[in-house]
């Protein structure tokens, strides 16, 4: 009966208080010609798409985030961590791909490159984006989660334009794509 008793205190704290492993996610990012735009929530988009403006530079807070951004002409900085500034500002240099690490837990990106469209979703520390090309990252989605094996892309991006895809669903292999989408 106390195991059951302690059971059901654990669970209604949890309830209560939250788990420790409660995280949030927020980030934010300076575009050319605007600067700093609003923090924005997991899973929300940060940056402009359409409007040929790149991302400049990123703020992602969250406990034990880590992360490193390919700034043009510079090539990769350092590994920030939450609530530092990654990339530059006032330099008119464009971050064109970054690296997320969130240490104990899973974690997902995808970025819109310039002339592209969104990519791919990427996880753990996977670059995003693209180096040497030139082709600077306009906005940002980043969420709790991994992409399985399955659903990884290949070598060659491969680009989604739908602007509302958060729940997008990719299975790729060597033959076909497949897209599933459950905004229903």
């Amino acid at each position: 009966m106390k195991k059951f008793l302690c059971a059901w205190i654990f669970v209604i704290c949890a309830m209560i208080f939250g788990t420790a492993d409660a995280r949030s996610l927020t980030y934010e990012v300076h575009v050319a010609g605007y600067g700093w735009q609003s923090r924005v929530s997991e899973g929300d988009v940060a940056g402009t798409t359409g409007e040929s403006r790149a991302i400049e530079a990123i703020v992602i807070d969250c406990s034990g985030i880590q992360y490193q951004v390919h700034v043009a002409e510079n090539g990769w900085q350092g590994w920030r961590s939450s609530g530092d500034v990654a990339g530059t500002t006032g330099q008119g240099k464009a971050i064109e791909a970054i690296r997320i690490n969130l240490n104990g837990k899973n974690i997902r990106y995808r970025v819109h490159l310039a002339g592209k469209g969104w990519t791919g979703w990427y996880s753990n520390g996977e670059m995003a984006g693209t180096t040497g090309q030139g082709r600077a990252i306009e906005a940002i989605q980043i969420e709790f989660g991994s992409v399985s094996s399955s659903s990884r892309r290949n070598s060659d991006y491969e680009y989604d334009n739908d602007r509302n895809s958060r729940h997008d669903r990719y299975d790729l292999d060597s033959r076909r794509r497949h897209r599933y989408n459950y905004d229903d």
